[in-house]
């Protein structure tokens, strides 16, 4: 499944009084002209992702990715994004939605 990828910011998220960015609204190649690179792209992820735990529930996925609750049960349950359930919901790791983001990355360039 592809994730769109575009750009804007989200102002005062969490109470922190500064701009929290989702993955998809830092990874965009449009936004700068070109294409990003494999590693600046991870190094995009990896910095946005960097305030969540890691092991994250479907709504702090869902939060990160700008997608759908649904959309993270379908990608869980197709196996493109391991996740276990250990009790009332699914809990995913962090490496695991990072994992997700460089596969969807090389599909989408190739």
């Amino acid at each position: 499944m592809d994730i769109p990828f575009h750009a804007c910011y989200n102002k005062g998220v969490s109470g922190s009084g500064h701009t929290v960015l989702s993955v998809n609204e830092v990874l965009s190649g449009n936004e700068r002209g070109k294409e990003m690179s494999e590693s600046e792209y991870m190094r995009a992820c990896q910095s946005v992702m960097h305030d969540y735990p890691d092991v994250m529930t479907t709504q702090m996925v869902c939060n990160a990715l700008h997608i759908d609750r649904k959309t993270v049960y379908r990608l869980v349950a197709s196996g493109e994004l391991p996740g276990a359930m250990p009790g009332k919901g699914y809990r995913i790791s962090k490496s695991n939605v990072l994992n997700y983001l460089k596969v969807q990355h090389e599909k989408k360039n190739g």
